[in-house]
């Protein structure tokens, strides 16, 4: 009969054992017993680096300056904000976000990453050239007050400057949970622009 604990499906049953362990199982096998099994099984690499891995608390993500908010910090936010949309990266942008984060976006309604990316790349597709500027507002201890201007192209060459305001609410890592903006566009002259 072959032994199973020569083979590289048993190693990662092994491993499977261990996470189960750690989970809180009664399973008899210590954390030292299972990597000796497996020190022991050919091909055990990838498995002992699962077994490694398993004992590794999960990291959590944090986005610096986080709450509660000096004037200093409210400031860093409003800034590190500014320059992350101007960057037009929804994938970047979307990660000072938690993973549930719930928007309003004018009559736009957005929730999750995954809409956030989706929700950016569109508008950045109709709004060409665009260039923002945040301002501070208000803050409390985990919620930042903006208003904010910026300017775009349309996709027929007529330039826009955009009026709005926006409420924050961050999380304990400083990831922003709640996005609400209320936004007005005016039709300006290209010789009219701000923001060059």
């Amino acid at each position: 009969m072959r032994n199973l604990t020569q083979t590289p499906q048993a190693a990662g049953r092994l491993a499977e054992t261990v996470a189960t362990a750690q989970n809180g199982s009664t399973n008899p096998l210590t954390n030292d017993q299972a990597k000796a099994g497996l020190q022991n099984a050919p091909g055990n690499t990838s498995a002992i680096a699962v077994t490694e891995k398993a004992q590794q608390p999960p990291q959590v993500e944090k986005k610096y300056p986080l709450p509660p908010f000096t004037l200093e910090t409210a400031l860093q936010k409003v800034q590190l904000a500014e320059d992350a949309w101007n960057s037009q990266n929804p994938e970047k942008i979307s990660m000072a976000y938690t993973m549930d984060s719930e928007w309003r976006n004018r009559d736009k309604f957005v929730n999750g990453r995954a809409d956030i990316i989706k929700f950016l790349a569109d508008k950045w597709k109709k709004e060409l050239n665009y260039k923002l500027k945040k301002e501070y507002w208000a803050h409390t201890d985990n919620r930042i007050a903006v208003r904010f201007e910026y300017e775009y192209m349309d996709q027929d060459g007529k330039w826009f400057r955009a009026y709005g305001n926006e409420n924050w609410e961050f999380d304990e890592n400083g990831l922003m949970k709640k996005r609400y903006a209320s936004i007005n566009d005016l039709p300006i002259k290209e010789e009219e622009r701000k923001f060059n």
